[in-house]
């Protein structure tokens, strides 16, 4: 394979485009791995060091993985998640055939205190529901999911069986629950030990943050949740109407190597360089944040 007038590609450009189209081909699947750099180089007549920049490329695309000491393998596709939806983590899973398992680690009444007490809307020590919960998919670790929500308004929740049933449908089904809305925080993080070890996220510790904020009809904050997730198993994607009418789609992968932060909220987009520290459009804009509406021009605030 040579660069030429009539082609200027450059060939390590041309050799991820093939492995590309094989792998959307079915040459290679989903988990298996890949001819090791030397075979590679002998196919296309090139050196390893052209081949293992195609072979960047396609991994920092989440094309391929590199498992150490192994080689390098397909990866298996992300699992989409709307992000204009609410309550929507079941219904995704079911559009892409993905059979959800959650296991509750702890359900408990405690005293509201500090940044969840104020994102709540209640007093200093009201009492909270605290829900630990652990998702996998495809059996693996998938999520984990800490929910707050306020005992005064959802009293004799912890009576029911969150294993079997949905959060979101159990407010609605027994509690009457209408949402209004839900104010959404993303951030790219570095998973700690602990949540590494249940999430088995392995030595990349990579995983995303995201917050929100649940409201009814009454603008009552329902649930403050907090999850977890790990960075190689999900992207999150929104369409939008703009407002000429003309369908657009966005759908922007969070990939792992990126340190941006979308933040969602009250039908705003912000994208910062540095994550902030929860659902609050002041902490964004302090830490030079770009706001910009989900589907309008951008805007600098």
């Amino acid at each position: 394979m040579q660069r030429t007038e009539r082609d200027p590609t450059p060939l390590h450009q041309r050799i991820r485009l093939a492995l590309l189209r094989q792998v959307n081909e079915g040459v290679f699947k989903a988990g298996e791995r890949i001819p090791a750099e030397s075979a590679l180089a002998a196919e296309f007549g090139v050196s390893r060091m052209t081949v293992r920049q195609a072979l960047e490329f396609l991994v920092r695309e989440g094309v391929l993985e590199r498992r150490r000491g192994l080689g390098t393998y397909v990866a298996r596709p992300r699992i989409s998640q709307d992000l204009a939806g609410v309550y929507t983590m079941a219904h995704d899973f079911s559009e892409q055939g993905v059979v959800q398992e959650t296991e509750v680690l702890s359900f408990v009444r405690d005293r509201a205190r500090g940044y969840v007490a104020r994102t709540v809307g209640v007093d200093e020590r009201e009492p909270v529901y605290v829900l630990r919960r652990l998702v996998r998919v495809r059996q693996e670790p998938f999520a984990l999911i800490i929910s707050y929500l306020p005992v005064a308004l959802v009293p004799g929740l912890d009576r029911y069986d969150f294993t079997a049933r949905l959060l979101g449908q159990v407010l609605a089904d027994e509690y009457g629950i209408v949402v209004q809305r839900q104010d959404k925080v993303i951030d790219a993080v570095l998973l700690g030990p602990k949540e590494t070890a249940l999430l088995e996220a392995g030595a990349s510790r990579v995983g995303l943050r995201v917050q929100y904020r649940t409201l009814d009809t009454q603008l009552q904050v329902v649930e403050y949740r907090d999850m977890l997730l790990r960075g190689d198993m999900v992207r999150y994607v929104i369409s939008c109407v703009p407002r000429d009418g003309r369908m657009l789609e966005f759908d922007d992968e969070l990939a792992a190597s990126h340190a941006d932060t979308l933040a969602v909220g009250a039908g705003f987009v912000h994208v910062a360089r540095h994550p902030g520290s929860g659902p609050d459009a002041s902490a964004m804009a302090a830490a030079g944040a770009v706001s910009q509406p989900v589907c309008g021009e951008l805007e600098h605030e």
